[in-house]
């Protein structure tokens, strides 16, 4: 039994230490597989979020150029980048994805076919030439479209990192059960320890009972004796075999810490034979100080009675035959043989326990320096990728304002003017209104320019734009149609006059000189004006009108406004 026992001992201490390393094997597999294939899916992800945006890129260049070969050349290239973004979502499909990833990715799917489907449509206008409806459809339409789409691609990027932190909790916590499975098993050793000196001890107490009871008679106490004596041996005998053959080191002394007994394993764990050991002071299997100061040690324990070790297992170093330590877990425990006191210690060599237990310390230390390894690049990779989604997204803004705003003066170009007049007199149609149109060409400009320089004229077409925002309201629109031309759009305008108003306001701000590098530059405006839906009802019709009234004012004379309905000889 007592074999069978320490069998099982050791075939469970085996078994978990090999399940323990297993676990951490497969934790540390796991991981890797699984941040390996969401890093794979996220990438995949970001091919299709650069396709998308590429796309965006791509047509939105076509807006803002008029080359119609060029515009060819552009819309091929969203062919390409429409077959790069199905390209990653066919590789990205094949992964085994859950219900929620699914459900995501097929939502953002459909909205990009819907926004892709928007963006040809948008092209081919381009193509024709139906620039206005292209610019409506693509800012009311397209690009809204286009954010919601990207907004889900980022939602599932999000998504694969909240799995990834998932994973690394889950591997934090099977190493957590493989280290209380080994302090499971150390505690079942040391309770197995303890029964058996417990066991010891009880068969060496039966045996000095039954010593006592002999019996009355001569006879019959020497055949009592006899019968004693005969179960002493055997019962030593017992003990001497359980000792010899058990595998933890087993020593008894005496009151005086002098060794009376040694079993095999015991000699041979200190590198002695076990008839070397008896008689001599057990100090010598200790280092120091505990080799000095042993006796005093008992001497305390003998006057007091008080003890932290009888009774309670500790783990301490004992000394080789030749000087070398090494760790061992001590159980004492103490008791009575015909009057004397005898101590038991009950040891086990822990140096393949101890070294298990650094390898493993050491491998849970490897995989947390791993995982803060793979944490820190999936954080710089995500730092990297909102670098460039910020970078990718300020160049669209840019791009956007260049393709609807002058890039000197800030004002909207003659594409954004088109849209916002033809708005202005939508409006103006469904609550039967009047809009005022005002074109506008600075006289004495070109003087300026070919005398100071480009640097000075545009300076000098900055502050004209500054003087002429002061004299109108903030929903009236100022509009940079070319080189020193501008237009003015005044919406709710109740009658002629209030155009009227605005237009000598206009050439009031333009009449004082301007200061350029130092230099006085004189400058003034001349202004035409047509009213919807007074002279016409057509948005180009009303901006050549308005362009032949400016050019009247000029032929007569310059720095003054005119209306187009009052004809080529009115004077405003």
């Amino acid at each position: 039994m007592l074999y069978a026992g320490f069998a099982a001992v050791i075939a469970v201490l085996l078994a978990v230490t090999a399940v323990g390393l297993f676990n951490l094997g497969q934790a540390g597999d796991g991981m890797e597989q699984v941040v390996n294939k969401n890093d794979r899916q996220v990438g995949l992800m970001q091919e299709m979020h650069s396709a998308a945006r590429e796309r965006s890129l791509s047509l939105q260049s076509m807006m803002v150029i008029d080359d119609p070969f060029e515009r060819d050349e552009l819309k091929l290239e969203l062919g390409h980048w429409s077959a790069a973004y199905a390209n990653a979502r066919d590789q990205l499909i094949r992964f085994q994805l859950d219900t929620e990833e699914y459900a995501l990715l097929e939502e953002q799917h459909a909205q990009s076919r819907e926004t892709g489907r928007l963006q040809n449509h948008i092209a081919d206008l381009l193509v024709d030439g139906e620039d206005a409806e292209a610019l409506h459809l693509f800012y009311y339409q397209a690009l809204p479209g286009q954010n919601r789409a990207m907004a889900l691609m980022e939602q599932f990027i999000g998504l694969k990192r909240a799995q990834n932190h998932a994973a690394l909790e889950a591997v934090r916590g099977g190493l957590d059960r493989s280290y209380q499975l080994m302090l499971g098993l150390s505690l079942f050793g040391v309770l197995l320890s303890i029964a058996v000196a417990a066991w010891v001890i009880r068969k060496n107490r039966g045996a000095i009972e039954a010593l006592s009871e002999a019996g009355e008679s001569l006879e019959d106490e020497v055949l009592a004796r006899a019968k004693i004596e005969q179960e002493l041996r055997e019962s030593e005998l017992r003990e001497r075999t359980i000792r010899e053959n058990i595998l933890d080191g087993v020593v008894t002394i005496d009151e005086q810490g002098i060794i009376g007994s040694c079993n095999v394993a015991g000699a041979r764990m200190f590198g002695y034979e076990a008839r070397e050991l008896v008689g001599r002071n057990v100090s010598i299997l200790m280092p120091e100080p505990h080799r000095t100061a042993h006796d005093g040690y008992l001497r305390d324990y003998m006057q007091s009675g008080n003890s932290s070790i009888i009774g309670a297992e500790r783990e301490l170093q004992g000394r080789r035959r030749d000087g070398s330590l090494f760790p061992i877990e001590l159980a004492v425990s103490e008791v009575w043989l015909k009057n004397k006191r005898i101590f038991i210690g009950v040891l086990r060599d822990i140096t393949e326990h101890k070294q298990t237990q650094e390898r493993l310390n050491s491998a849970r230390e490897e995989l947390e320096r791993e995982v803060q390894r793979r944490t820190a690049e999936l954080r710089q990779s995500n730092s990297q990728l909102e670098r460039e989604v910020a970078e990718r997204r300020h160049a669209e803004e840019r791009l956007t304002f260049l393709a609807n705003y002058d890039s000197l003066t800030e004002l909207p170009n003659r594409s954004m003017f088109s849209v916002q007049f033809n708005t202005a007199i939508a409006h103006a149609r469904r609550n039967d209104k009047r809009v005022a149109l005002l074109f506008m060409d600075l006289d004495g400009f070109k003087q300026v320019n070919d005398t100071l320089g480009h640097d000075a004229g545009d300076e000098l077409l900055r502050q004209a734009c500054q003087r002429m925002r002061s004299t109108v309201r903030e929903e009236d629109v100022v509009a940079r149609m070319g080189g020193d031309e501008f237009t003015l759009i005044l919406g709710d305008v109740a009658d002629r006059d209030d155009a009227a108003r605005v237009a000598a306001k206009v050439v009031e701000a333009m009449s004082p000189p301007f200061i350029i590098d130092g230099e006085q530059c004189d400058i003034g405006v001349s202004i035409g004006i047509s009213l919807f839906p007074d002279d016409s009802d057509d948005p180009d019709e009303l901006l050549r009108q308005a362009d032949d009234a400016m050019y009247w004012v000029k032929r007569d004379g310059k720095m003054g406004y005119r209306y187009y309905g009052d004809g080529e000889s009115a004077v405003a």
